[in-house]
């Protein structure tokens, strides 16, 4: 990556936050992760991300009810999310806060997958 992207990973598979803190830290990024929603959300007190890749099957609060807390904070709004989960798109849909716009990657995905993702979430 050209730019040293600010990037804030959620998901509760901790061999996939291991994946992705150190691809993404090899390709440039500043990685921060959280195993779960409390943990993204006291992150993001002091993180500012460019991009958060939230997984949507979260323990407690879940990825959908999370990305709706961050759209409400006009702090946080603006932040481009992409959605992880092993679901298909339209299954995903179905059962939360993606639309028809939101950027989404099914796990499992590749180093090239997320960093293609990462930079369109950006617009780079």
């Amino acid at each position: 990556m050209d730019e040293k992207l600010k990037v804030l990973a959620v998901d509760d598979e901790p061999m996939i936050l291991d994946f992705i803190e150190k691809y993404l830290s090899r390709k440039g990024c500043e990685v921060q992760t959280a195993g779960d929603a409390e943990s993204a959300l006291e992150r993001l007190e002091s993180f500012e991300p460019d991009v958060l890749l939230l997984d949507l099957s979260l323990p407690g609060m879940n990825g959908s009810e999370l990305a709706r807390k961050i759209g409400e904070n006009e702090r946080w709004s603006d932040i481009p999310i992409v959605f992880l989960s092993g679901y298909n798109k339209e299954r995903a849909t179905a059962r939360s806060y993606l639309t028809e716009d939101s950027i989404f990657v099914k796990k499992p995905f590749d180093g090239a997958t997320l960093v293609e993702t990462v930079h369109a979430a950006v617009g780079i």
